[in-house]
C-alpha cells in the first residue's frame, strides 16, 4: 500500500547532530481546512517542535516516509535520524486538504501548504504537498512529501 514492496530499511545514521538550531518558534497548534485526522496534526504539530520522537510514535513500526525526489525510508530508526538530520526548524504551514476514507478503514490524506526551513531561510516558503495513507487504526503506514513548484521556481532559491 503506497511504495515499492521490498525496499529495505534505510541507512540514516541513528544519532545526529541537528545542523540548525530553532530561531523562532514554529505554530505548535495546527487546523488544515478540510482535515480533522489527529494523526495529521499531531504529526505536523510534533515536525514544527522539532519533537521527532513525537511524530515517530505516530507510524506503524513499518511504516516510510518519502522526501522529495528520494526513495522511501523505511522503519521508524531510518525515519528518525532523516527527521534528525534534515528536518530540524521547519516551519510546517499547512493550508488545505482532503481525506478519504477507503473501503477497509484506512485512509488517504492530501495535505498542501508552505514550508520555512533554514535550508534557504525563514524568508522563503516553499509549497509542499503531503501524501499520508493511515492504517485502519490511525497509524501513518506512508507519507510522501512533494515539492510543487516548477524547476524555474527551484532555480530562484538561493544556494544553501
Amino acid at each position: 500500500m503506497g511504495f515499492e514492496e521490498g525496499i529495505a530499511p534505510s541507512k540514516y545514521p541513528t544519532e545526529a547532530e541537528p545542523l540548525f538550531a530553532r530561531e523562532q518558534p514554529a505554530s505548535t497548534k495546527v487546523t488544515i481546512e478540510g482535515v480533522t485526522e489527529p494523526t495529521v496534526l499531531k504529526y505536523i504539530e510534533a515536525l514544527n517542535t522539532d519533537n521527532f520522537e513525537a511524530a515517530l510514535a505516530l507510524f506503524t513500526p513499518d511504516g516510510a516516509l518519502q522526501p522529495p525526489f528520494q526513495k522511501p525510508i523505511v522503519g521508524r530508526d531510518a525515519i528518525g535520524a532523516y527527521m534528525r538530520t534534515e528536518a530540524q526548524g521547519l516551519n510546517i504551514m499547512p493550508s488545505g486538504g482532503i481525506s478519504e476514507v477507503l473501503p477497509d478503514g484506512s485512509k488517504q490524506i492530501k495535505v498542501t501548504g508552505k514550508v520555512q526551513t533554514p535550508w534557504f531561510g525563514v524568508q522563503i516558503g516553499m509549497n509542499i504537498g503531503w501524501r499520508f495513507l493511515l492504517n485502519s487504526e490511525g497509524k501513518i503506514f506512508f507519507v510522501a512529501i512533494d515539492m510543487l513548484a516548477s524547476p524555474e521556481e527551484l532555480m530562484n532559491y538561493p544556494a544553501a
